[in-house]
């Protein structure tokens, strides 16, 4: 896709809308065309200054185009958390500063497989809705493959004033996984998918693709998808000429997630993830372990 059609993409005023409401008060990063003397595409995540990029408008998102334009802005990205403040990039790294987080099912494929990554995200969801987690759900496609998120306001500060909310995320994807580990092996077998695998990336740092961005590569778009209509997805609804997008993510209902957060967080324990450097150790997190906790909690 030529570059001024990737500015024309942007400049539209719904594709400016779902991007700027999914960012804010989240840490975002840029996937530019531009690449560095490696080959790599320059991933940003500061302003000039090195104040971490924030959007909170529409003229905000505008100026990235602006300020970067020699680098090609071609992807946007945000964090699963969200931050009282974001001044100094010590903001960032502080666990107190955290007012929300999203949980995420990270699920990778190869994108001719598409059939199998729907299949793993429908059975997540199902789990989700045993546990009462029905209007806080919903799935994004992102390149490749999906992502399973649960907006975060589906916890109650009740529950969040007691248990850090990366924590809560953490242990929310990670539980989940392991209840769900059998069926992920055999929907690859199912569908013939080896590289098909869902992981738990929830860390202090991690970012995911924003509702309407294009692919750092590919030309197709990140839309989310209705839940409730995962059987009818067709991959032409990901091409920006025929996109098909969800704009109900924004819907939940507070405090549907607090019982399953508490019984993950208790199985689980907390992130150990806290960046490059910094590692939390947890108590109990044996396999056997983990499993004997999880039985006393079956929905």
């Amino acid at each position: 896709m030529p570059y001024t059609k990737i500015v024309e993409w942007y400049m539209q005023s719904n594709v400016i809308r779902e991007i700027v409401d999914f960012s804010l008060d989240r840490w975002m990063a840029i996937h530019c065309e531009a690449r560095d003397e490696k080959g790599n595409q320059l991933f940003l995540r500061y302003w000039k200054g090195g104040k971490p990029i924030t959007i909170a408008s529409e003229e905000d998102f505008e100026k990235i185009f602006h300020i970067f334009r020699k680098y090609r802005p071609r992807t946007f990205y945000v964090t699963a958390n969200q931050y009282y403040r974001l001044r100094v990039i010590e903001d960032t790294m502080d666990m107190r500063n955290i007012e929300k987080c999203m949980p995420t099912w990270d699920i990778d494929n190869v994108f001719q497989k598409w059939e199998a990554t729907i299949e793993v995200a429908k059975v997540i969801v199902e789990f989700l809705y045993q546990y009462g987690i029905e209007k806080s759900v919903f799935v994004k496609w992102s390149g490749n493959g999906a992502h399973v998120h649960i907006n975060p306001l589906a916890f109650s500060d009740e529950v969040t004033t007691k248990i850090n909310p990366l924590d809560i995320a953490y242990a929310t994807v990670e539980y989940v996984n392991i209840r769900l580990k059998q069926k992920y092996i055999e929907i690859a077998e199912k569908f013939k998918a080896p590289e098909l695998k869902v992981e738990n990336k929830m860390d202090i740092k991690r970012v995911f693709t924003c509702p309407l961005s294009l692919h750092r590569e590919v030309d197709r778009v990140a839309i989310c998808i209705d839940p409730e209509k995962l059987e009818n997805f067709d991959p032409v609804w990901t091409r920006p000429e025929t996109y098909r997008h969800y704009t109900d993510w924004r819907r939940y209902k507070e405090g549907e997630g607090d019982r399953l957060a508490e019984v993950a967080f208790e199985t689980i324990g907390p992130c150990p993830y806290l960046g490059s450097t910094k590692r939390r150790r947890r108590k109990g997190t044996r396999p056997d372990e983990i499993i004997r906790k999880f039985l006393k909690f079956d929905v």
